[in-house]
């Protein structure tokens, strides 16, 4: 799935009409990649881009170790909980994490509305286990893009897609799950983000979005 030739920028799934682009973004836990996701999106409203879907911050505790995680609506910046290992929040569980049914309520509404508005980037944070094992949490939103990419079951406010090329959708994912959604997604490309070279990874992001198509197979940014 991935070139190993980190110079040749990811080309974005094609889109049909109405549809949109797919771009999986991966990397170990740490590596950055919800900060790559804001900054993407902070850098696309700058440009005039309107940028939605959600992004999973971590919660640390007193010694640094991660207890939890929030959901960030990338367009209201409105924040819940979503998951913790030392709290039971009454949703899907899995290894040691407890989830919020109202959390991934509010991650599933942002994306909804961010594919009904028609904005330009798209970005689901993260895709894991509770999705692709339990069949919960995000599956919903990804149900949704489904029926985008397939031209079924989705229009904009105004009856039809604002942008005839289709949005970029960045969907986060764990290394170990990368391969099961670019099945899912066939002819989406992948970043893998590496924490000594975040910035290239960004680079490759940005072009995805702001570039014309480029050619070329996926890629390792790391």
């Amino acid at each position: 799935m991935s070139s190993g030739e980190p110079d040749r920028p990811p080309r974005a799934a094609p889109p049909g009409p109405g549809s949109a682009r797919v771009l999986l973004l991966t990397g170990d836990r740490g590596s950055g990649k919800s900060t790559l996701c804001e900054r993407l999106a902070g850098e696309a409203r700058r440009r005039g881009v309107s940028a939605g879907g959600v992004a999973c911050p971590a919660v640390f505790g007193p010694e640094g170790e991660k207890i939890g995680c929030q959901i960030r609506d990338l367009a209201s910046r409105e924040e819940r909980e979503l998951g913790s290992t030392v709290r039971d929040l009454g949703g899907p569980r899995w290894k040691g994490w407890s989830f919020s049914d109202e959390g991934f309520e509010a991650a599933n509404r942002a994306l909804r509305s961010a594919l009904e508005r028609g904005d330009g980037l798209v970005i689901l944070d993260e895709i894991g286990p509770v999705e692709l094992r339990l069949g919960a949490g995000m599956e919903l939103s990804l149900r949704a893009l489904d029926r985008r990419i397939s031209g079924t079951g989705h229009s904009g406010l105004d009856g039809g897609c604002r942008d005839p090329a289709g949005p970029l959708v960045i969907l986060v994912v764990r290394p170990e799950l990368a391969e099961e959604l670019a099945r899912r997604y066939p002819g989406s490309e992948t970043i893998r983000v590496d924490p000594a070279r975040r910035e290239r990874a960004l680079e490759f992001a940005r072009k995805a979005l702001f570039g014309p198509p480029p050619s070329g197979t996926s890629v390792q940014a790391s």
